[in-house]
This record gives structure tokens, C-alpha cells and sequence, in this order.
């Protein structure tokens, strides 16, 4: 059930900009834009189950591991391709990189849902997406 939602709401998107660095901001953009007490609220069920879930179901946990790979892997091979085409630089690693932006966009949603406040969720998804710019050529 997250796997798809991920699919979609992600990682089909993103493989569909020609540049990693404007399609990460847009994805971002889209987020803060639809942000709604319900993504404050409840949170991102892909996060909720790994903080729940991880320590007591070790087959569950690599379920979850897996897809949260998959989304990270899916943003390096965006970056790859960004940096062969001279739009990212080439002074970073694009796995520790992609790791870092999906690690933030979940911690934005846990520290939104922890302070119950869409402005602060927001906040925090403008500031990486001012990181996310800082990677451009």
C-alpha cells in the first residue's frame, strides 16, 4: 500500500523532470503547497511504521527498509544523471546526498506533526529545498 503511494507521489514525478535539482524543488513546492492539518495530524504512514514497527517485526522492518531504498535510490540516479549533465555539481556524492534529502523531507513531516503546526512542516521543507538549490551548477 505505501509502495505505490510512493511511486506516485515521488518517484514517477521526479523521473520525469529533465532537471533533478527543479524537479526536487518542485516536488517540494507541491508538498508545502497541499500541506493540510490531515499531513500534521497523521503524519507519513511510511515514517509512522518504521518508528512503530521497526524494533518489534524485524521482516516488517525490511519491508520498510526496502522501500525507503528504493526512494532513495531513485533520487541519486536523478542526481547522477544531473551531475553527467552539468546541472548538479560534481563535488558531492549523489547516494549520501539522496539519503540526507529523504531522511529531511521525513523529518520535516515528524517535526510538523510533533508541533501540530502546517507553518512549521513549511519551514522546514523551504529550507531544504534552499539546500536542494545550493546543489546546482
Amino acid at each position: 500500500m505505501i509502495r505505490p503511494q510512493l511511486e506516485n507521489r515521488w518517484i514517477t514525478i521526479l523521473a520525469q523532470h529533465d532537471n533533478p535539482i527543479k524537479g526536487l524543488c518542485n516536488l517540494i513546492a507541491e508538498e508545502i503547497s497541499h500541506a493540510d492539518e490531515s499531513v500534521i495530524r497523521y503524519g507519513c504512514p511510511l515514517n509512522n511504521l518504521i518508528q512503530e514497527m521497526s524494533p518489534l517485526d524485524e521482516s516488517y522492518r525490511q519491508g520498510l527498509q526496502k522501500i525507503f531504498e528504493r526512494w532513495v535510490e531513485v533520487v541519486a540516479k536523478a542526481l547522477k544523471k544531473g551531475q553527467s549533465e552539468g546541472q548538479v555539481r560534481s563535488d558531492m556524492t549523489p547516494e549520501d546526498i539522496a539519503l540526507y534529502l529523504v531522511a529531511s523531507i521525513e523529518g520535516c513531516v515528524g517535526l510538523g506533526k510533533n508541533t501540530q503546526s502546517v507553518d512549521a512542516y513549511q519551514r522546514c521543507l523551504r529550507q531544504l529545498q534552499v539546500y536542494i538549490q545550493s546543489l546546482a551548477v
